[in-house]
C-alpha cells in the first residue's frame, strides 16, 4: 500500500465513512460496519499466481503434487489449492455463480468440476486428479466478449453509471471520469442538434436528453462509433436512465455500492427510490422488499456485456441468469467482483473495461488489467473480478 493510498483509503462502507472496507459478503441484515470489517476473511496473499499452461513443472504452482499424482483434491478441502482449482474452472468456462472463488471446495465447486469432467470425457468423480488437472489447464483458452456481435452495426451503445456514496466519493470519481473521457477522445454529444436519422442510427432516445459522449474507433478495419450515456447520481432520474441502459445498450458499466447484493443504488442508502434491484432485498428502508427490477426489464435480443464494479458483485450472477427474461449466456455476459473494493479505484476500473472493449481485449487481459489496479500488495495474487457467460462465445 502506497503512502498516498494509506492516507486516503476509502471503502464501499454502507455507513458512508471513508477508511473502512464494506464486506458486503453476505445477505444478512443489520450488521455494523466495524463488525463486518473485523469479520472479513481475506483471500490468502500467498496463493499461487494464475497458471499459463502446462509448459513446465512450475506451471502447476501449488497444484504440482496433484499434477505428479502424489495426491488429489476433493470436497471439504480449503486453501490456496482450492483457489487455483476454482480459478481454472472459471477460466475454462465453468463459472461459480453463487460463491465464486472462495477457497472452499464445496458442492458448487464439485458440481462444476463434474460438469467439466463429463465434457472432457473423464470419469465424473468431482475429484481433482492428475488427468483432470492437465485437461483443465489445457482448457483454459482465452475467452472474450463477442466483439463481432457487439460491433456488428457499426455502433457501440454504452451506459456508464456511477452510484451514490454517503461520504461524497462519487463526486471525486465523476471528476476523474469526465477528465478520462476527454483524454480518451470522447467528445460531448448534443443530441438536440442531431437529425432524426442520426439519432436512430446511434440509438438515442430524444425524449431523454441526458449527458452523452461519442468517439470513433476501429475494429477489424471497420470504423465504429461509440455512444456513451453518463448516468450520475445527482440526476433525479438516474435509476430510470440506468434501467433504460441495461435494457438495451450493448455495454453497461456501473461503479458504486453493491448494497449487499441487492443492486446498484443512485441515492442515499436510506431511500429506496434510487435502487435498481437485482438481488433479493432483505432490508427494509433502502430497498423495497419484494421488488426486483430485473424481472420488470424488457431486455433487447442483442448481445450485451455488463460490468459491475462494487463489493462482491459476483453475487449478481445467479440473479441475472434467473431473472433477466429472454437473455442467456449466448446473449448476455457479466463481469463482477470477488471481494471488497475501494472507492478511489472506481474510475480506473470502469476505464479498464471501457478501454479493453474498445481494444477488443480477451477476458484474461481485462481481468489482468483490473487486478493490477486493485492490488495494494505485490504479493496479492487474488482475482478481483470473474466473468460469467463467456465460455460459449466464438
Amino acid at each position: 500500500m502506497t503512502v498516498e493510498r494509506t492516507q486516503r483509503v476509502v471503502g464501499f462502507t454502507e455507513a458512508g465513512q471513508p477508511g473502512a472496507i464494506d464486506t458486503e459478503g453476505g445477505r444478512t441484515a443489520g450488521v455494523a460496519s466495524a463488525a463486518r470489517e473485523s469479520a472479513v476473511t481475506p483471500f490468502p496473499a500467498s496463493h499461487a499466481a494464475p497458471m499459463d499452461g502446462p509448459t513446465s513443472p512450475q506451471s502447476f504452482g501449488v497444484l504440482q503434487p496433484i499434477a505428479e499424482g502424489a495426491r488429489t483434491l476433493s470436497r471439504g478441502a480449503s486453501g490456496p489449492e482450492v483457489f487455483e482449482l476454482q480459478a481454472l474452472l472459471e477460466r475454462a468456462g465453468y463459472g461459480l455463480a453463487r460463491f465464486g472463488a472462495d477457497g472452499s471446495f464445496g458442492g458448487e465447486t464439485a458440481r462444476a468440476l463434474m460438469k467439466f469432467q463429463v465434457a472432457a470425457h473423464l470419469p465424473a468423480t468431482g475429484v481433482l486428479d492428475a488427468s483432470t488437472l492437465s485437461a483443465l489447464v489445457l482448457a483454459g483458452v482465452p475467452r472474450a466478449p463477442d466483439y463481432q456481435r457487439l460491433f456488428a452495426d457499426g455502433v457501440l451503445q454504452a451506459t456508464l453509471a456511477v452510484g451514490y456514496d454517503e461520504a461524497g466519493w462519487h463526486r471525486v470519481e465523476l471528476e476523474k471520469i469526465l477528465d478520462g473521457l476527454s483524454a480518451r477522445g470522447f467528445e460531448p454529444l448534443d443530441i438536440t442538434v442531431l437529425s432524426e436519422a442520426r439519432r436512430q442510427r446511434l440509438g438515442i432516445d430524444e425524449s431523454a436528453p441526458g449527458t452523452y459522449f461519442s468517439r470513433d474507433f476501429v475494429f477489424n478495419g471497420q470504423k465504429i462509433t461509440a455512444v456513451l450515456q453518463l448516468v450520475k447520481p445527482d440526476q433525479p432520474d438516474a435509476r430510470d436512465r440506468f434501467a433504460k441502459g441495461i435494457s438495451g445498450h450493448e455495454l453497461v458499466l456501473y461503479g458504486g455500492h453493491g448494497r449487499y447484493g441487492s443492486g446498484p443504488d443512485f441515492d442515499d442508502i436510506h431511500s429506496p427510490k434510487g435502487n435498481f434491484v437485482i438481488g433479493r432485498p432483505f432490508e427494509e428502508g433502502h430497498v423495497t422488499l419484494g421488488a426486483n427490477d430485473l424481472e420488470r426489464t424488457a431486455f433487447s435480443d442483442r448481445y450485451q456485456l455488463l460490468f459491475f464494479d462494487g463489493c462482491n458483485t459476483f453475487r449478481y450472477f445467479d440473479d441475472v441468469r434467473a431473472r433477466a427474461r429472454g437473455k442467456s449466456t449466448g446473449t448476455l455476459d457479466v463481469i463482477g467482483s470477488t471481494t471488497e473494493l475501494y472507492w478511489d479505484d472506481t474510475a480506473d476500473n470502469l476505464f479498464a473495461v471501457l478501454d479493453g472493449v474498445l481494444a477488443a481485449k480477451d477476458f484474461d487481459s481485462l481481468s489482468a488489467d483490473l487486478d493490477a489496479i486493485n492490488r495494494v500488495d505485490p504479493g496479492d495474487r487474488r482475482r478481483y473480478f470473474v466473468g460469467n457467460g463467456f465460455d460459449d462465445n466464438p
